[in-house]
């Protein structure tokens, strides 16, 4: 191979490395009003997510240096899905988030850590307990996926309350492939989330 070549493939190489893969992320977590709190089938006692392993929707600076953007509410692509889901006598929308990140990895990665409704707990070690908590993660190996580990807390009953102060968790913990340009569903016990991706790079 001439050494002209070589140039040739090793530019080609590098640019291919380099070339930014872009992707927009919308999520929207809602309940189920029908799914009665003292269903215990799935009821688990409360973990604490820590900080030091997950990015919260507020820190900025460590989000920009992962390559990740969050954006504003208002951007958000599903809310004819929020109007639907308002308006439903069963579901009830709570929280919608938006973001795009660059070059997801293929393993492991950053994982945005979410905290979200009410305080259901202010005493202890952990800190307080919020309504619903839990990670979200990008990783693209040939295909997109989001990986998921939620849970949403409520005040329960004697009989399931595993954490000793009366507060219990329904967990969704799934890995999903994500098709660009599909709203896709998933599916946890009380609770689920809908999410759309779109490549934002020429060629995706």
């Amino acid at each position: 191979m001439s050494k002209t070549w070589c140039v040739f493939v090793a530019a080609a190489l590098f640019s291919c490395a380099a070339h930014a893969e872009r992707w927009r992320v919308d999520v929207l977590v809602f309940n189920d009003r029908n799914y009665g709190i003292s269903e215990t089938e799935h009821t688990l006692q409360p973990r604490f997510f820590d900080e030091g392993k997950a990015i919260p929707l507020e820190d900025a600076r460590r989000l920009a240096a992962n390559g990740i953007e969050m954006l504003p509410e208002s951007d958000s692509v599903l809310r004819q899905q929020w109007s639907r889901l308002a308006n439903s006598q069963r579901f009830e929308p709570t929280l919608r988030l938006a973001w795009i990140q660059t070059n997801p990895p293929q393993r492991g990665g950053p994982s945005l850590l979410l905290r979200h409704g009410d305080s259901l707990r202010t005493a202890g070690s952990d800190g307080p307990l919020r309504q619903l908590e839990g990670t979200l993660r990008l990783t693209l190996r040939r295909f997109l996926h989001l990986h998921a580990d939620l849970e949403w807390r409520h005040t329960a009953d004697a009989g399931d309350a595993f954490d000793g102060r009366g507060i219990a968790a329904k967990a969704l913990r799934e890995e999903r492939r994500m098709r660009s340009r599909t709203l896709h569903y998933l599916d946890g016990p009380g609770f689920g989330l809908l999410v759309h991706v779109l490549p934002l790079d020429e060629g995706n």
